[in-house]
């Protein structure tokens, strides 16, 4: 079987048995070649809006053996995929903000009970959050930490209505799937937020006990600016800790 990274693991295992897949912003193919080495998916589209990932994600699937498997497509986002070819969708290795802007312009493929398969490298909250507006919801969650980085992914199913349930700040940037389920990389993740909060606090008190005195030009402004943000981030390790 095709080895790959964890990452890359944990999304293609997320994918359902017999399903149709389309793979945008393909890359090299090593999710899609993967997935067919299991011998479970239907069919797999994987397309890229490059031509040099393409070419390379082309010979890579020619040489594993699955171009029957395997069809490969140049397109921007779903823009060459046409509705009914394929009822799951991965897309990974993008900012959550560019994940939703691909979304936003594919409302035409998607049909009841359609799958998403997405993981964010940035702004998850407004990537759930967005998901919920557009008329998704999200079934399920998973997290991993690979090569000193966390991931998560999410899967959400279109459901053509729009989402009565709002998420709550905490659930909109750490995931309610994964916070329901007490996830233990991610409260392995939260655990290392508060540290780094608390570490950054420690060095702001540090700041203003060691390097600034009431003689300094703009002492008490620059007290303030410093206590607001030990505020702030009291207030988020506060957050943070009602998850556990």
């Amino acid at each position: 079987m095709q080895e790959i990274s964890i990452r890359l693991k944990m999304i293609a295992d997320l994918v359902t048995p017999g399903a149709r897949v389309a793979d945008i912003g393909c890359d090299h193919a090593y999710t899609d070649i993967y997935l067919a080495s299991k011998g479970e998916v239907g069919s797999i589209i994987a397309m890229d809006l490059r031509k040099g990932p393409l070419e390379k994600a082309r010979e890579n699937v020619a040489s594993a053996g699955f171009s029957d498997i395997i069809e490969l497509r140049l397109s921007d986002g779903f823009e060459k995929l046409n509705k009914g070819e394929t009822d799951t969708a991965i897309i990974s290795g993008m900012g959550g903000r560019l994940i939703t802007s691909i979304i936003g312009k594919s409302e035409a493929v998607f049909t009841e009970g359609y799958r998403l398969i997405l993981s964010p490298q940035t702004e998850p909250d407004i990537l759930r959050n967005y998901l919920l507006e557009a008329g998704f919801v999200i079934e399920d969650e998973d997290m991993c930490f690979d090569e000193g980085k966390y991931y998560v992914a999410i899967i959400a199913r279109y459901t053509e209505n729009e989402i009565e349930r709002k998420l709550t700040e905490e659930e909109a940037l750490y995931g309610p799937v994964l916070i329901k389920n007490k996830n233990k990389v991610l409260l392995e993740y939260l655990d290392l937020e508060i540290k780094k909060r608390l570490k950054v606090i420690e060095e702001l008190k540090k700041r203003i006990s060691d390097n600034l005195r009431k003689d300094d030009q703009g002492f008490d402004e620059k007290k303030r600016s410093m206590d607001k943000r030990i505020d702030l981030l009291n207030k988020e390790i506060a957050s943070i800790r009602h998850i556990f």
